[in-house]
């Protein structure tokens, strides 16, 4: 595949529209799939694009190519959909935003590029290996490489070169009285594994939920519930993080991935109770959802969603961000070079408070500990939700006692935030491929938080 050079793309950008912007992309892939010991896949790949995103006369474009040659036609292009969107009743404008000469990459001990297939397969082996001595019934396990070099160019001089690796493993296990699907990730080398310990943990991790579920019990009613920091996770990616993205509260991505409860006249408005802070942020290091400068040129920054239990930042990008005359938040992402950018959640999860988690157990008389959790669901709204853990233990007098089987709860989104009474200081950060848009963008992400109470919920 030719390579695309970045000065015949930022001749091409000066000569289209009123404001133009490439995205030159080199990506190499290693992907691997075992199921019960047996090798299903192994496949790698590279990709190497340009995206073009372009305005004119209030109308936006986007175009993509795999060869140079391809860009020559693109002036015309602008100028013929310039044309037709004369009579179009929507005209588009983007924030005005600063133009950046940067340069960022991750530093990795073991380059994910220079990893073999067999140290991978290997890898796979000794895991599932590992899992089937706990007689788990059906075990799969997926592993992926993935190492981006990206040069972001516009037409007011920003030039932004990066270069991540990014690694994601998947799990999911069937024992005789549940399911387990979770994912690792992180933008570091290799070395990660040595940290992860997956040989280790997802085999204590199957014990652990076949030992609990085996005399557990239903329990129904309201409770006081703990939360551990994979259900707070998944909560505040949910339920705060996907409903604070401008262009569902907009209604610009209603036919893609829904709308929103939330409105803009709520803004600066009481949510939750003072303890609750959720936050936004791309420049976590290691993080799967890493990244300091965002698929628009915008610089990334931490931001508050929630501040102490107020409606405060929405996640935008530079169109919807020009529509409520506001600065892009930095969260404009696109899953390849082919993609046009979208406003994505980063690394979103809520703050964490100054007690430990055992102080946590400790304030509640009869209650429920919800560890781990096996399904979710929440409509397009991000309104009504339902959450069902895999691993649940009874509170009594403060103290974990029986276990408790698959509990589920169903809640509005304002009940749920405005019951959280408490929080401890454990934060940790769980990997996610969010979806979103058409065609569909899995992006990587970060969601986290640390243990959370939650007062007087119905458990069904």
């Amino acid at each position: 595949m030719e390579q695309i050079d970045i000065d015949t793309v930022r001749k091409t950008l000066h000569s289209i529209g009123e404001y133009a912007e490439a995205r030159i992309e080199s990506t190499s892939v290693q992907e691997y799939s075992m199921k019960n010991g047996v090798l299903l896949g192994a496949a790698s790949y590279e990709s190497n694009g340009v995206g073009v995103r372009f305005l004119q006369k209030g109308s936006l474009g986007f175009y993509s190519a795999t060869n140079p040659a391809n860009l020559s036609s693109l002036s015309h292009r602008v100028s013929a959909m310039a044309q037709r969107s004369l009579t179009s009743s929507e005209s588009y404008k983007l924030s005005q935003e600063e133009a950046y000469n940067a340069k960022y990459s991750v530093i990795q001990k073991e380059p994910v590029q220079n990893v073999s297939p067999e140290q991978c397969i290997e890898l796979l082996k000794t895991i599932d290996a590992n899992l089937a001595s706990e007689k788990v019934s059906s075990r799969f396990l997926s592993l992926e490489l993935e190492y981006i070099e990206k040069t972001f160019v516009n037409s007011s001089g920003s030039e932004i070169k990066s270069a991540i690796p990014r690694i994601s493993f998947h799990y999911l296990f069937t024992s005789e009285n549940s399911q387990r699907f979770w994912q690792k990730g992180a933008c570091e080398g290799f070395e990660v594994f040595k940290k992860w310990k997956l040989d280790e943990a997802i085999p204590l991790e199957a014990r652990e939920i076949a030992k609990a579920n085996q005399n557990a019990e239903h329990v129904a009613g309201k409770f006081d519930l703990v939360v551990s920091p994979e259900i707070a996770g998944i909560i505040a990616h949910e339920s705060c993080g996907h409903p604070y993205e401008a262009d569902r509260i907009l209604g610009r991505e209603a036919a893609q991935a829904g709308e929103s409860f939330l409105k803009l006249k709520m803004r600066g408005t009481r949510f939750s109770n003072d303890c609750v802070s959720v936050i936004d942020d791309p420049t976590v290091k290691g993080s799967f959802g890493y990244f300091e400068f965002d698929d628009e040129g915008t610089r990334a920054k931490p931001k508050k969603l929630i501040d102490h239990g107020k409606i405060n930042t929405l996640l935008s990008d530079r169109i919807n961000a020009a529509a409520i005359n506001e600065k892009s938040s930095g969260n404009s992402r696109a899953a390849s070079f082919d993609r046009e950018p979208l406003i994505r959640m980063s690394n979103t999860f809520f703050e964490p408070g100054t007690k430990s988690e055992q102080e946590l157990f400790e304030s509640v008389k009869n209650g429920v500990y919800i560890r781990r959790f096996m399904e979710w669901n929440i409509d397009d709204m991000r309104y009504n939700q339902k959450y069902t853990g895999c691993e649940a233990y009874k509170i009594e007098n403060g103290k974990l006692t029986a276990p408790v089987s698959n509990p589920t709860i169903e809640i509005t989104t304002p009940q749920l935030y405005s019951s959280i009474v408490d929080i401890a200081n454990n934060l940790e950060f769980h990997a996610a491929s969010c979806g979103k848009g058409e065609p569909m963008q899995g992006m990587p992400v970060y969601m986290g938080g640390p243990s959370l109470v939650i007062k007087g919920v119905n458990l069904k």
